[in-house]
């Protein structure tokens, strides 16, 4: 699969041409140059092949979740509340960049799991929401940390050798929180 840098669906000056802003986004985020490898890899697994060569750029998505304070007391209880949350994912919001981390959930060996991440692009290819992100592990918090107390999650960046191992391409539905 071949991918159209130039068909941008974001806001720029109409006097500025696609593929100008296409290079303009490749310097300022160079790990943009992994995604076409990434980008197939993930239409092989998900069965994606659309017609469409275009990715359509978005700046920030509104996800909606059920996070576990939100659900209704009691074991057989079925009254929950949805959650909205805006993502960004834009390396100009303002006069600075906004990658927002989020937390990913999927099952592996039938048994549940998330993951952390930070969004390096929102995009739609084929009518498909996905997201590129730069993959997070948890590391263990400085000793007498404050914020541990809270419950905050420190995290680190997936150091493993590979040039490119650290991001992927993931659908929206995946992300959680």
């Amino acid at each position: 699969m071949n991918v159209d840098w130039t068909a941008f669906d974001t806001v720029r000056d109409h006097n500025e041409k696609p593929e100008m802003m296409a290079l303009a986004l490749l310097e300022i985020q160079p790990e943009l140059k992994k995604l076409p490898r990434k980008l197939r890899s993930f239409c092989l697994a998900h069965d994606i092949f659309s017609q469409s060569r275009i990715i359509s750029v978005k700046k920030s998505a509104t996800l909606c979740s059920v996070p576990p304070w939100a659900l209704g007391v009691g074991a057989e209880s079925t009254s929950f509340e949805y959650v909205l949350r805006t993502v960004r994912a834009t390396s100009k919001h303002g006069k600075r960049p906004w990658f927002d981390y989020v937390r990913l959930f999927g099952v592996e060996g039938g048994t549940e799991v998330s993951w952390y991440a930070e969004l390096r692009l929102l995009f739609v290819l084929g009518g498909v929401g996905c997201a590129f992100v730069r993959w997070l592990e948890v590391c263990v918090p400085p000793q007498d940390d404050v914020l541990s107390v809270y419950g905050c999650t420190y995290l680190k960046d997936v150091d493993d050798g590979a040039d490119d191992k650290g991001y992927d391409v993931v659908k929206l539905e995946s992300i959680k929180a």
